[in-house]
């Protein structure tokens, strides 16, 4: 994470607003110091350990899984630090979609062999045949857990479906265009949801350990 935060600094301050955007320059954070970077690093290190030992024990489901949401934090970090905020939070959906998949599996070993197979379509997550709906069905997860990834789920959708406020060009309309240069909601928002996926994530991935009996 102190990597990270070399490229953060390195790329918001070497970004310069268009010529349209004079004046609407924020200057970014000294990201180390960030409580914001920092919720983040604490996250990004809460999956790491967590994942990480199921890992190096071997005590894992589906490597694929595993190893995907590593990819998908990293590069979600990656975009982030060079400003690609809705790119960034895109990649955070494919994280808890993930998650959520891989505790499907779990419990639908026949969905998991045909996966393998390239022969499995995806359910929804939401919905009442949703994979959150089918996990809730069986009481692996409780109606807390199952409300607050679903909610989620639908607030990281905006970045998927190009929503006006998530593109990286917003304001166009309405004369708060800034381009592509640091702006610290979008970073906030970020940070943000970046801690609240893998807190879900975390979550999914404690229920996985319990209905496999792993200690």
């Amino acid at each position: 994470m102190l990597r990270y935060a070399e490229d953060f600094e390195k790329h918001a301050r070497a970004k310069k607003p268009a010529p349209a955007a004079e004046g609407k320059y924020e200057e970014p954070p000294n990201f180390i110091d960030d409580p914001l970077y920092g919720l983040v690093a604490k996250y990004y290190a809460g999956w790491d350990y967590i994942a990480g030992d199921l890992l190096a024990e071997g005590a894992f489901f589906s490597l694929p899984h595993i190893l995907e949401t590593y990819d998908d934090l990293d590069c979600s970090i990656l975009l982030a630090s060079r400003l690609y905020y809705k790119q960034a939070i895109q990649v955070l959906r494919n994280f808890l979609e993930t998650s959520i998949l891989h505790l499907y599996f779990i419990r639908d070993s026949a969905a998991f062999d045909r996966w393998k197979q390239n022969e499995f379509r995806t359910p929804s997550v939401r919905g009442k045949k949703g994979m959150l709906a089918q996990l809730q069905a069986v009481n692996w997860i409780s109606n807390e857990l199952a409300l607050e990834a679903s909610d989620l789920y639908s607030r990281l959708n905006g970045a998927i479906h190009g929503s006006e406020n998530r593109m990286i060009n917003r304001g166009a309309f309405t004369g708060d265009w800034k381009g592509m240069i640091f702006q610290y909601d979008r970073y906030e928002e970020w940070c943000r949801l970046f801690a609240a996926v893998v807190q879900v994530g975390i979550q999914l991935l404690l229920v996985d350990l319990r209905v496999r009996g792993v200690e």
